[in-house]
């Protein structure tokens, strides 16, 4: 319009097209999820940044293939994968505990976790999850107490964990090799990116 004002990949341009008798113009426009305070006076554009509006938190969900991730394959003791993707995990037959460890995976960049979201089926049995973070590939790592799992589709709150890294460990448990073993169906971890304003 008569203001001028194209958002491009790279930024905000401003060049603008008023009426002779228009000495001055505002407007607040929304780009790359954060509003701008545009200021037109006597031909001369300004732009303001002004506060963030979006923050679209990071998103990592493992429910479709829990075998592994574009960066390595799933570790595991005594546990198997179920379903034709090997989109589920439960206990080797005849095993009373086992581990699952993640593939690691990489936010790209510095980040905060807020929440975890487990679906399992714990049949009687026990799981629990760890949560665990890095910056240097797991060399040093930073890890969430062990947090009980609760039957159904359940969400963590997560505080303190923060890295560009993270994976999530679960112990399996039942209490003999002739009860019904636990089944965990997938999981997501959601983060908000550190380097936010």
């Amino acid at each position: 319009g008569v203001l001028g004002i194209t958002p491009t990949w790279d930024r905000l341009e401003v060049t603008p097209r008023l009426p002779a008798d228009w000495p001055h113009a505002e407007a607040h426009v929304l780009y790359k999820g954060r509003r701008h305070h545009v200021v037109i006076d006597h031909g001369t554009p300004q732009i303001h940044a002004l506060e963030q509006v979006l923050n679209v938190p990071l998103l990592w969900v493992m429910d479709f293939n829990l075998r592994r991730t574009a960066y390595a394959p799933a570790q595991v003791v005594n546990v198997d994968f179920r379903g034709h993707y090997g989109d589920q995990i439960t206990l080797c037959e005849g095993a009373t505990s086992g581990t699952y460890l993640s593939p690691m995976h990489n936010w790209g960049g510095p980040s905060h976790l807020t929440k975890l979201t487990v679906a399992v089926a714990l049949h009687g049995a026990d799981a629990s999850v760890v949560i665990e973070t890095s910056d240097d590939e797991f060399a040093t790592l930073s890890s969430a107490p062990a947090m009980p799992l609760q039957d159904g589709v359940s969400d963590y709150p997560l505080t303190d964990l923060q890295g560009r890294l993270v994976r999530v460990r679960f112990e399996l448990l039942r209490p003999s090799a002739t009860a019904a073993p636990p089944v965990i169906d997938g999981f997501r971890i959601t983060a908000d990116s550190s380097t936010a304003n």
